[in-house]
């Protein structure tokens, strides 16, 4: 894929907004894949680790990480949501879904091989 320009940013977390934008290009674009998007959960977090501090940077960091986890937990592929090992829509998951920031967070560490949270939630995600 094509590197995006950088983006005028606040200073020293440029490079990181860099990286967080290209992070989101390359595996959460058009065509996601659960690999792409755990690829994606992983930088975000270490994002989060690397940089501390900067309210912009958290709020896109926090942004990614809910397009990121909806994605991974949309098991099919509907309007420009394309998951490729999802291709086809699935009608019994043709509604809306929710998710919550304390939510997202369990299921990024848990995806990312942080301590296993298991959400009663994450398993009504679609119900």
């Amino acid at each position: 894929l094509q590197e995006l320009p950088a983006a005028a940013s606040d200073g020293e977390n440029g490079s990181a907004e860099h990286r967080l934008r290209q992070t989101m290009t390359d595996e959460v674009g058009v065509i996601r894949h659960e690999h792409s998007l755990l690829q994606a959960l992983g930088a975000i977090a270490a994002l989060e680790q690397e940089h501390r501090g900067s309210r912009r940077l958290a709020n896109m960091l926090t942004t990614a990480k809910l397009v990121a986890v909806a994605a991974l937990q949309r098991k099919e592929s509907r309007g420009a949501h394309f998951r490729s090992e999802y291709p086809m829509q699935n009608e019994k998951l043709a509604r809306r879904s929710f998710l919550t920031l304390a939510e997202a967070e369990a299921i990024a560490r848990e995806a990312t091989g942080g301590p296993a949270h298991r959400l009663k939630a994450r398993a009504a995600f679609h119900a």
